[in-house]
């Protein structure tokens, strides 16, 4: 998260609160906190793209957010949970 806000890459600061909800579903679904769990990277990209705004002149910006959030859970947990 902290790589994230550091980021500047978002239309609204990822909160404590959107941390909090991550651990929180992840741990109710039992799930690793890792980059090859599906259900995991999904619950992330969730959460933080909630906050994202969607207009057909921000397609391109969206994905581009997307892959950088894809980046840093990968960077972050890769693929042992660590």
């Amino acid at each position: 998260m902290r790589d994230f806000r550091a980021s500047g890459e978002y239309d609204q600061a990822p909160t404590l609160r959107a941390c909090i909800m991550i651990g929180q579903v992840t741990a109710m679904q039992g799930l690793r906190p890792a980059a090859d769990e599906p259900r995991f990277v999904r619950i992330c990209l969730d959460v933080l793209e909630s906050k994202t705004v969607f207009t057909s002149q921000a397609r391109e910006r969206r994905a581009q957010q997307r892959k950088m959030l894809l980046s840093l859970i990968e960077h972050h947990s890769g693929t042992d949970g660590r």
